[in-house]
């Protein structure tokens, strides 16, 4: 079924070779057209008048393109991030080959970064190519380019080999880029400086300034000594413990987006003093920390 013979449907074909002398050979050339890749056996019978029939058989591996193309990398990532995918290519044939080109066509929502083996961006066309001179039998080559996703969704983009003018084996890929989270904490409305028995009044936002969402974001606070707590008025509740104030999981932080803590102590020491913030959320494996320092004056 990979082959046949040209300009005839049938599979089983018949020659007539008449009388071969005793001692002589005579050749019968069959030539086929290979149609699709794939391992066939070719067999022939010979029969003649009076005497057994004789069968021989060929092995042909028929295959597609002489360079083979694979394309491997992460199917998902992250705006902002650089992501790297690799094309492999390996010679097939049993021959060396020969001024095979490489083109891969990135989607504009990509921000070009690098190539490796001297592959050379084009600008305006959006495309990379990779000029690869020669290849021998079974040998392989890896061609890495890196990118960074700008926007979140899907991109698709496409790889083309030619060889020796000719299109050969080819590819479409799509990966998934996703908004990540960077929480980060502010402290306005605040004063430069203290006086010790002083109501302390501070505003402090949680921001998230990636694109993705943060979920379930715990605030906990470490406060000094030379503060005492009074209240805090925030979208949760919270829970005291000693020093700590411990709030509820905030459901979630949108991309770019802030929670505001109206914070109240009493500044019962004076010195230099740091009041510690601890954020956790589903998309860190590490607390994000933030030391606060307050100044408070003795009387």
């Amino acid at each position: 079924e990979n082959m046949r013979a040209p300009d005839v449907s049938e599979r089983d074909l018949e020659f007539e070779v008449g009388t071969l002398a005793a001692g002589k050979t005579q050749t019968v050339q069959l030539p086929l057209v290979t149609t699709r890749p794939g391992k066939v056996i070719n067999k022939a019978i010979l029969s003649t008048d009076g005497a057994a029939a004789v069968e021989t058989q060929v092995d042909i591996n028929v295959i597609g393109q002489l360079v083979g193309l694979t394309r491997q990398g992460q199917t998902n990532w992250f705006v902002g991030r650089p992501i790297e995918f690799e094309n492999q290519l390996i010679n097939n044939s049993l021959s060396a080959t020969a001024n095979t080109v490489v083109v891969e066509s990135l989607p504009g929502t990509v921000e070009f970064v690098s190539a490796t083996e001297g592959g050379r961006f084009d600008a305006r066309q959006r495309t990379v190519t990779w000029h690869v001179p020669h290849l021998d039998p079974q040998q392989s080559l890896s061609l890495k380019i890196r990118v960074v996703p700008k926007a979140i969704g899907n991109h698709a983009g496409s790889v083309q080999i030619t060889e020796n003018g000719r299109k050969g084996a080819a590819t479409d890929y799509q990966f998934r880029a996703i908004g990540a989270a960077v929480l980060h904490v502010e402290f306005v409305e605040k004063s430069e400086a203290y006086s010790k028995g002083e109501q302390v009044k501070v505003r402090m936002q949680v921001r998230n300034k990636g694109s993705g969402a943060a979920s379930n974001v715990g605030v906990r606070m470490t406060v000094p000594p030379e503060l005492q707590f009074v209240s805090a008025k925030a979208p949760v509740s919270h829970t005291t413990n000693g020093r700590e104030i411990i709030f509820e999981p905030i459901t979630e932080v949108g991309g770019q987006g802030a929670v505001t803590f109206e914070l109240n102590f009493k500044a019962i020491g004076s010195g230099d003093s740091t009041l510690q913030v601890e954020l956790q959320s589903d998309q860190f494996k590490k607390s994000v920390t933030h030391e606060e320092p307050f100044v408070i004056f003795g009387n």
